[in-house]
């Protein structure tokens, strides 16, 4: 993370004084309890993580109308779901006093879904600005937690306490490349089938994943593992990058308004095969890639499509799935890859 700091490409957007409307006060590491605050409650921007999870069939609190009032005062940590029991000791080890929970963040009965509308539009905002978010990459629930027992071996051995050598054992794992090993323990995990981990892994500027027998680090910078902790350089995504910005007008092959565009159908491919629990999310859990492209392009949104940028672009889609079908309520315009279920 003090690394990561220092990259070009992870630093915060430089305008923003963005506070979340609600947060997590965690506290210190013995306290048993944590407690919500609202952005009245704090004097101006500070430092916090969010936290990327499955929910679940099991979460056992979430944030009500007739729980709020209480839920201010103070939560008893043992009272929630493992995976933020985890997360907010993660947070605490790490420094860090606040944290970002969608559940507990956001009121979940509130009249005509009032709060979840306008909290779901701040989504870019909220991890785009978080100093780092939190994966329960390896859970497929809110009960799975972040934290796994494991095999020792998997770790290496530092023999030597010196600060310029150590003796390492080499281990079959080792020799599999950072690429592969995201691949089999990130890209394959059931939290990544969430339609929208997608836009949160997008938007965030550094991620720790807590994976099933190891802990990853990626940023807009590199990807690094626990046996290779010095990482390699990589590309999320070429032009359109993550953490609020899109690519240097002034760098090579970005220099027409239409390259965001393109680049945003071929993301639309990708996150079409993530599963949504409401279908009524298909727009909004990508509403905040959305957002980007519009704010550095110009470009007219209109139910997933770009009317005045390469609309013929827009159109030429199709379902790649067998098993794909309309909604059963309206989503979007038929003419729309959001109007139906499925790959695309």
């Amino acid at each position: 993370l003090q690394t990561c700091s220092t990259h070009r490409a992870c630093q915060p957007p430089t305008t923003s004084t963005f506070i979340p409307t609600r947060l997590l006060y965690v506290g210190s590491v013995s306290d048993p309890t944590c407690r919500l605050v609202g952005r009245p409650d704090l004097d101006g921007p500070v430092k916090y993580f969010a936290l990327s999870h499955c929910w679940g069939k099991d979460v056992q609190v979430t944030l009500t109308v007739g729980n709020y009032p209480l839920m201010k005062q103070d939560i008893p940590v043992a009272s929630i779901s493992q995976n933020f029991r985890d997360a907010i000791a993660a947070t605490r080890v790490l420094g860090v006093q606040y944290l970002w929970v969608d559940s507990l963040c956001i009121i979940q009965d509130s009249p005509e879904d009032e709060d979840w509308n306008r909290e779901s539009v701040l989504m870019m905002d909220v991890f785009a600005n978080a100093a780092c978010t939190i994966s329960a990459t390896a859970s497929a629930s809110s009960q799975g937690g972040c934290f796994r027992d494991r095999m020792g071996v998997l770790s290496y051995c530092k023999l030597v306490t010196s600060s310029t050598s150590e003796l390492r054992i080499q281990i079959p794992e080792e020799r599999r490349s950072i690429r592969e090993i995201f691949d089999s323990r990130v890209e394959a995990a059931p939290l990544t089938r969430r339609g929208w981990v997608f836009q949160e892994r997008l938007l965030s500027r550094r991620i720790i994943h807590f994976c099933s027998d190891m802990i990853l680090f990626e940023c807009n910078t590199l990807q690094a593992t626990e046996l290779d902790p010095r990482g390699s350089n990589y590309e999320k995504v070429p032009y359109l990058l993550v953490g609020g910005r899109i690519q240097d007008p002034s760098s090579p092959g970005s220099t027409t308004i239409a390259t965001p565009v393109r680049r945003w159908y071929e993301l639309v491919g990708a996150y079409s095969q993530g599963a949504l629990t409401k279908q009524t999310d298909k727009l909004i859990a990508i509403s905040g890639v959305a957002g980007l492209v519009q704010k550095t392009s110009n470009a007219q949104y209109l139910a997933g499509l770009w009317s005045n940028v390469a609309p013929e672009l827009g159109l030429l889609w199709r379902a790649t799935s067998s098993d794909s079908r309309r909604h059963e309520t309206y989503i979007a315009p038929t003419w729309s890859w959001a109007s139906v279920r499925g790959q695309v």
